[in-house]
């Protein structure tokens, strides 16, 4: 059978397909917005879909993006753009796979970035999108958002947009059945970090039992919510050859109490990151972390394992440091050095522990006097025991992280090091 086909309808059917490839560029293209400062990109790793846009905006110093496959023979296509100050460079990313880029003259210092290009495919996870309306009382101000599962208080995802009247915000990380707090704040007083309403405005939306790709509509209101916002600490390591497949271990130290913030251990790779939340602004940390080099399960001072410190001053809000592999090593727990006072023979174990660790020893005398000591160097227990050659320690109490067991008979000292898991 023969079909006659009108010019009408030759036009209906183009006119169909441009009006399907709109609506499919509307949707694909959200715009992620990196600062560029003096020697860090903020954030330095993303994860978007094929289609969106990056923008990177120079706020500080001389800088520029390169992604060039002359650089990066990996990246799957070359972007970036000329050094210098106070720019603004968009691209369209368009193939998916891993970007990586640099700034050329500060890229020594560790000034790199990394974008994950996801193809669209369904991974299980689903998008937010917040329709922003009335934002006029904000308009030009800072726009802060968080995406936190509710059962388990993980934050998913944040990040931030400049305010428009009417704008929106998309995030991406939903599973099927999650409930979530939305929480976000508007940087009222432009200092850079959030201060409780009604000084910063902020408000906190709530999602539950996602089904799919979800959308919220918020009106701009003064119904204001502290949502205790938490600045984020991103430490982004780099060149980690030497250890892969090792333990790493990080703590991050309040330098005004010595008190610890956060620790954790991780096995390393290569290129990797470690995220921490609850550096206030205005404070200065120490970032102390060693690779567990010689696989002893316990720190031990360099060369033997490599360990390094990091400065944090002055904290401004949420905070990026990278690090890039190198042998200026610290003894971070220079504590330790007293363990060169040696009494009797002295063994503990298991270690690591997490709820008792027992002590072993030969011939020491009564009343022997036993101490648990963080690694900011306070005494977080006290015991004098009658020990004969065995005693047990309950350590269920303690915080995970690095102590010291510190064993003193008369004038003699002794210290083996215990990680509490």
């Amino acid at each position: 059978m023969k079909t006659n086909f009108t010019l009408l309808g030759k036009l209906s059917g183009l006119l169909l397909v441009l009006v399907l490839i709109s609506a499919a560029v509307t949707h694909a293209q959200t715009t992620h917005n990196v600062q560029v400062t003096n020697n860090v990109f903020t954030p330095s790793v993303l994860t978007i879909n094929v289609g969106d846009v990056v923008e990177w905006r120079n706020i500080e110093g001389s800088h520029n993006v390169n992604g060039t496959t002359s650089t990066y023979p990996d990246n799957p296509e070359s972007f970036g753009n000329q050094v210098g100050s106070g720019w603004t460079y968009s691209h369209t990313f368009t193939t998916a796979g891993t970007y990586e880029y640099q700034c050329d003259p500060h890229a020594g210092q560790g000034m790199r970035g990394t974008i994950e290009v996801q193809s669209g495919e369904d991974d299980g996870k689903h998008m937010l999108t917040v329709q922003f309306t009335g934002m006029n009382p904000h308009v030009g101000q800072m726009l802060y958002l968080s995406l936190v599962e509710k059962d388990s208080g993980m934050e998913v995802e944040r990040t931030t947009e400049t305010v428009s009247a009417e704008f929106q915000v998309q995030v991406s990380g939903l599973e099927t059945g999650h409930s979530y707090f939305v929480n976000f704040f508007a940087d009222h007083n432009g200092n850079g970090s959030y201060d409780a309403p009604p000084t910063d405005h902020a408000w906190q939306m709530e999602l539950d039992n996602v089904t799919g790709d979800e959308t919220l509509n918020f009106a701009h209101n003064t119904n204001f919510t502290d949502i205790m916002w938490q600045n984020k600490l991103t430490v982004q390591f780099l060149g980690m050859t030497p250890h892969i497949g090792q333990s790493l271990n990080l703590w991050v130290i309040d330098e005004s109490d010595g008190e610890e913030l956060f620790t954790t251990e991780v096995t390393v790779e290569e290129e990797f990151e470690i995220v921490a939340y609850g550096i206030e602004t205005g404070k200065s940390y120490t970032i102390d972390f060693y690779a567990d080099h010689n696989s002893s399960g316990s720190y031990d001072a360099p060369p033997t394992d490599h360990a390094w410190r990091l400065e944090l001053n002055n904290v401004a809000g949420d905070t990026v440091l990278n690090f890039s592999h190198n042998t200026n090593f610290t003894d971070i727990f220079n504590v330790t050095s007293v363990s060169d006072l040696q009494l009797n023979s002295f063994t503990m174990y298991p270690n690591p522990a997490s709820d008792k660790v027992t002590l072993e020893f030969d011939d020491l005398n009564n009343n022997v006097l036993v101490r648990m000591i963080d690694i900011s160097g306070k005494t977080r227990s006290v015991s004098q025991t009658n020990i004969g050659n065995r005693t047990e320690l309950d350590i269920s109490h303690l915080p995970q992280g690095l102590y010291f067991v510190q064993l003193q008979d008369g004038d003699q000292l002794q210290i083996r090091k215990l990680i509490k898991r």
